[in-house]
């Protein structure tokens, strides 16, 4: 072999090992990368046909769903346990999505305070001094709103069979 002949092989040799330093570096960057499980503390409410209705809260809003008991060890009725989270995204959700029927549209101020004038409240102090009239009139207020929730409800169960 002549000189050139020996450095090119020389370069092929160095290219081979790093493309094999590459190889190696890439399968191992999985692992370096592999992340820690995360756990929810979950409340197991019900145990039934090898499964367990958990609730658990996640930013103050309060959950549930089905998930085999085989992926929780020692969970019982009534007792707190941890479920990976990855497990948890993957339960079967209880309950059905209420928020399509609960836009309407909360009582305002403007709409309070036309309550709360036509009760005879038009006073800081008539606030303070009748409570209980303040009090019908939210009530009233509300009551308004429950009674849209219900029928919008009523509709989509009449249009869906009563699913």
């Amino acid at each position: 072999m002549n000189e050139e002949e020996v450095t090119i092989t020389k370069e092929i040799e160095e290219i081979a090992v790093s493309e094999a330093e590459i190889e190696l570096a890439e399968a191992e960057e999985p692992l370096k990368r592999k992340k820690r499980k995360k756990y929810q503390v979950v409340k197991v409410l019900q145990m039934a046909h090898g499964n367990a209705l958990l609730e658990w809260e996640t930013d103050g809003l309060v959950d549930r769903c089905y998930l085999p008991q085989a992926l929780m060890e020692h969970a019982e009725v009534g007792k707190h346990v941890s479920v990976d989270e990855e497990d948890l995204a993957m339960g079967a959700p209880f309950g059905d999505d209420l928020r399509p029927y609960l836009a309407a549209q909360p009582p305002t101020p403007e709409r309070l305070q036309d309550t709360l004038r036509r009760r005879g409240v038009w006073r800081r102090r008539d606030i303070l001094q009748q409570s209980s009239v303040v009090r019908s009139a939210l009530q009233a207020l509300y009551n308004l709103d429950v009674v849209r929730i219900q029928g919008r409800v009523k509709e989509a169960m009449a249009y869906d069979g009563g699913a």
